[in-house]
């Protein structure tokens, strides 16, 4: 797997929103990169890929703005995304709360078997599964944690999760519909 981080270019065949220089950074600065330290290179690039697919994938339908355009690989860069202040965000970079929810969810997800519950290989967490012998049947039941489903959760993975929410807020849309302005 190669390591492709999107930098606001639309660059082809983006897996991370966030390069590992930019996950260094935020957890030097919170002071909390013991664990995130003890990964080698390929295991962090790993991580960021997950935990970019997480995001990407939970919150697909839930971006303020648009997708710049059609045949970028991941969900941002996006135009017409406004931030907390109100203040338009550049469409040629990624917000620096992206960037910082990534590293979160990268460590969470980092390492399945210590997650409070399973993920599959989309990074979704597994809520339950059902298994029948006789007529072989298999039935998976996924968590929303985008609508605040993170009562399940324990541990570092909550507190992952809630930091990544709140770093995500002011991107996202209350409904899975966006505002439109007729002029």
């Amino acid at each position: 797997m190669a390591f492709v981080v999107e930098d606001g270019s639309i660059v082809a065949g983006a897996n991370s929103f966030a390069s590992i220089a930019d996950a260094d950074a935020y957890f030097a600065d919170r002071n909390t990169d013991s664990a995130w330290n003890d990964l080698g290179t390929t295991e962090k690039e790993q991580a960021l890929v997950r935990g970019t697919d997480y995001i990407n994938t939970t919150y697909r339908l839930k971006w303020k703005g648009h997708k710049r355009t059609g045949d970028q690989s991941l969900t941002w860069p996006r135009s017409a995304v406004v931030d907390e202040d109100g203040f338009d965000l550049a469409d040629t970079s990624l917000p620096q709360s992206l960037l910082n929810a990534t590293a979160e969810m990268a460590l969470a997800l980092q390492d399945a078997d210590t997650d409070p519950y399973a993920v599959d290989r989309t990074n979704t967490p597994i809520k339950s599964i059902s298994e029948s012998v006789d007529v072989i049947s298999i039935s998976t039941e996924y968590m929303d944690l985008s609508q605040g489903g993170s009562s399940a959760l324990t541990g570092q993975f909550k507190v992952a999760f809630e930091q990544a929410k709140v770093w995500l807020s002011y991107l996202t849309t209350s409904s899975l519909s966006n505002r439109v302005e007729r002029g």
